[in-house]
C-alpha cells in the first residue's frame, strides 16, 4: 500500500467524491477479466462500532480494532468474463464497512507463551428496512458469556445533517437471539433477534437465508491471499469455485456472510448476517473446532 492511499493500485481504485457520503469502487480490464465502476450512495449516519479487544490469559493481545459501518445503495456495473450485471441507482441497498486495528492475521511476532486456545463465536448484521436500519453484533465465550454486544437502530440521514453525526441513531439494550444451524454445518438457515428499542419498547427481527457468500472469496483465511500476506507490489490472481464444491467445516471456509430476507414487525427487508464460529459453544451445541452441528 503506497502512502498516497488515493493512488491506483495495479487494476483497483478508490475515489473519495464526497466524504462518508459517496464513494466510487473501480476494477479497470484486466487479465482475469473480472471488472466493475460501482458507486456507493450513503443513506445514513457512519457509526462506529464498540471496540473489539481480547487478550490471553497473560495479557497478550489478540485483538484490538473498531469497525465503521454505514448504510446505502450502490449503483453501476460489474462485470466477469464478459457478462455486464446492472447495479440500477435506487433499486439495490447495502451497506460499506471500514475495520482498523490489530488482528491475529498475517505473519505474527514469535512468542515464547503458549498460544490461547482459538475460539470465536461472532454475529454481525447490518439490515435495511426502506425507512429503517437496524444493527446487531456480538462477541461470545465458549460458555456463552459476551464480552462484545451492541445493537441499534438507524433512521436515514436528514437533509444538512453531518454523516458522521449521531443524528437518527439510538442505542437498545436487552440483546438475544435464537439460531437454526443447518445440520452438519457451521451456519444458520434461519435466526430470531431480540432487543428493546428505547422508543418503540421490544423488537423481534426474523431472518431466513436467501444464500451464503464465503468471505475467503474477499481474502478472508485463504490458504494464498490471507490478509497481511506478502506477494510483492502488484500480483493480481483470480480464483473461481463452484459454490457447491465448498467443504462447509474446512478452516477456510467457515467465515461467512448470508445474505437474509429480514421481517420486523410489518416491515420486510433485506440485509446480510455474518458469521464466525470456531471452537465449542455451549449455548449452540457446537462442539470440537471444526465439527458441523448435530444437532
Amino acid at each position: 500500500m503506497p502512502l498516497d492511499r488515493s493512488a491506483t493500485i495495479g487494476p483497483i481504485r478508490i475515489e473519495v467524491i464526497e466524504p462518508l457520503r459517496t464513494i466510487r469502487y473501480v476494477v479497470d480490464s484486466n487479465e482475469q477479466k473480472i471488472s466493475c465502476d460501482l458507486t456507493f450512495r450513503a443513506t445514513t449516519a457512519a457509526i462506529e462500532e464498540p471496540r473489539q479487544q481480547r487478550r490471553t490469559a497473560e495479557g497478550i493481545v489478540l485483538t484490538d480494532h473498531t469497525r465503521l459501518t454505514q448504510w446505502g445503495s450502490w449503483e453501476g456495473t460489474i462485470s466477469v468474463d464478459g457478462d455486464e450485471l446492472a447495479v440500477e441507482a435506487g433499486s439495490v441497498p447495502g451497506t460499506r464497512d471500514r475495520s482498523w486495528g490489530i488482528r491475529p492475521v498475517g505473519e505474527q511476532l514469535p512468542m515464547v507463551r503458549q498460544p490461547m486456545p482459538f475460539q470465536v463465536f461472532w454475529l454481525w448484521a447490518p439490515l435495511h428496512f426502506g425507512d429503517r436500519f437496524t444493527h446487531y453484533a456480538f462477541h461470545e465465550h465458549e460458555d456463552g458469556r459476551r464480552w462484545l454486544e451492541t445493537a441499534e437502530i438507524l433512521d436515514p440521514l436528514p437533509d444538512g445533517a453531518s454523516p458522521w453525526s449521531r443524528v437518527g441513531v439510538r442505542e437498545c439494550y436487552d440483546i438475544g437471539y435464537e439460531l437454526d444451524w443447518a445440520p452438519g454445518r457451521r451456519e444458520i438457515r434461519r435466526a430470531h433477534l431480540w432487543f428493546t428499542d428505547p422508543v418503540e419498547g421490544e423488537t423481534h427481527i426474523e431472518l431466513e437465508t436467501l444464500y451464503t457468500f464465503r468471505m475467503r472469496g474477499i481474502g478472508y483465511w485463504h490458504p494464498h491471499w490471507g490478509h497481511g500476506s506478502n506477494h510483492g507490489q502488484y500480483e493480481i490472481g483470480r480464483e473461481s469455485i463452484p459454490l457447491a464444491d465448498f467443504n462447509p467445516t474446512d478452516f477456510a471456509s467457515l467465515h461467512l456472510q448470508n445474505v437474509v430476507k429480514a421481517t420486523m414487525g410489518d416491515r420486510t427487508g433485506i440485509g446480510v448476517v455474518e458469521q464466525i464460529a470456531l471452537g465449542p459453544h455451549t449455548p449452540s451445541g457446537l462442539t470440537g473446532f471444526l465439527d458441523g452441528y448435530q444437532g
